[in-house]
């Protein structure tokens, strides 16, 4: 029967975020169906506009949502018709962190009063290389401790016989904002931060 040593490690590596993707919009109010559309869709094309002008490329801008309610008044039982909110929801995908700011700022300037700004989060565009650094230390981990036992033991450490990986997800930061955005204002402070990517690994070795 073979003998063995079966260990858990964790490691850990730092990840700065280099992506922004922000899921902004805007929203039409009107009297008619048509004006609430047509309101929407000129503010919508003002925002895309503006942020490829920013520096966003055409293909990190796409529309995810269009929208469509009424707008009512008055008490519950004696409800009145006021008219219609139309709504366009985009994704940005801003691949420069500095430029973030400067592009939610477009996006104010260009909808003015019908600008939205929902959320922001940071990722990272390659989390491949923080990741293996943590399976590499999470590995370490493990064999460290299992040379201690073994040791402990009176024995040494063979060949590896299995390695169960538990991939963790890649660290993302969002930021919630307030949803209206003041045209005009100064550019929102923005700092992405460092983020940690981990690693859980459990390795099998048999004992010499």
């Amino acid at each position: 029967m073979t003998r063995s040593i079966r260990l858990t490690g964790t490691g850990s590596a730092p990840a700065i975020p280099d992506v922004v993707v922000a899921r902004v919009g805007v929203e039409k109010r009107a009297a008619d169906v048509q004006s609430a559309f047509a309101g929407a869709g000129d503010a919508a094309r003002a925002v895309v506009d503006a942020v490829r002008a920013a520096g966003v490329a055409e293909a990190d801008v796409a529309t995810t949502d269009l929208g469509l309610q009424t707008v009512e008044t008055g008490p519950w039982e004696d409800r009145r018709l006021e008219g219609y909110s139309a709504t366009e929801a985009l994704v940005l995908t801003v691949r420069d962190v500095a430029d973030a700011a400067r592009v939610l700022q477009a996006v104010a300037v260009a909808a003015g009063d019908a600008a939205r700004i929902d959320s922001v989060t940071f990722a990272l565009s390659d989390g491949e290389r923080p990741a293996a650094a943590a399976r590499e230390a999470a590995f370490a981990d493990a064999r460290a401790r299992a040379e201690q036992y073994a040791a402990l033991a009176g024995a040494s450490l063979g060949a590896v016989l299995s390695i169960v990986d538990e991939p963790r997800a890649a660290p993302q930061r969002e930021v919630m904002f307030a949803a209206r955005a003041a045209p005009g204002g100064g550019a929102p402070a923005m700092h992405a931060g460092e983020r940690t990517v981990s690693a859980r690994v459990t390795v099998e070795w048999e004992l010499g």
